[in-house]
C-alpha cells in the first residue's frame, strides 16, 4: 500500500495536466466586462459626489454660456465706447484749436481797441 502511494502522489508519479474549464477569449471578455462595470460605477460615483457637493454639470455650462455671451455684449459695448472716446477727442482738440485761435484773436483785437482808443484820445486832444 505504501508502494502504491508513493507510485500516485510521488516524485515518480504520472504527470499531472491542469487545465481551465474557460476558454481564455471568454475569460477576457469577463474581464473587459467586469472592468468596464467596475470604471462605470467609479464614474457614477464621482458624478453623484460632485452633484451631493453641489456642482452640477448642466448648471455650469448654463452659467459659463451666460456668461460668455454677457462678456461678448460688453467687448462690443467697450467698442463702441472706445469709437465714440476717440470722436470725442478729436472734436476737444478742434475745440481746443478754434478757442486757441479765438483767444489769440481777441487778444489781438483788445490791443487793437487799446491802441485805437489812445488814439481818439490823443486826436479829442488836438
Amino acid at each position: 500500500m505504501l508502494r502504491t502511494l508513493r507510485r500516485h502522489f510521488g516524485i515518480s508519479a504520472p504527470r499531472l495536466a491542469v487545465r481551465t474549464h474557460v476558454a481564455w477569449p471568454l475569460r477576457v471578455v469577463w474581464g473587459l466586462l467586469l472592468g468596464g462595470a467596475v470604471v462605470a460605477m467609479i464614474w457614477w460615483g464621482f458624478d453623484a459626489g460632485r452633484l451631493f457637493a453641489g456642482f452640477d454639470r448642466s448648471e455650469a455650462e448654463q452659467t459659463r454660456a451666460r456668461l460668455q455671451e454677457q462678456v461678448q455684449a460688453l467687448q462690443e459695448e467697450n467698442t463702441g465706447l472706445r469709437s465714440r472716446m476717440v470722436q470725442l477727442e478729436s472734436e476737444l482738440g478742434v475745440a481746443k484749436g478754434a478757442q486757441a485761435v479765438l483767444s489769440s484773436q481777441a487778444l489781438a483785437m483788445q490791443r487793437e481797441n487799446t491802441q485805437i482808443k489812445e488814439d481818439l484820445v490823443f486826436l479829442q486832444k488836438l
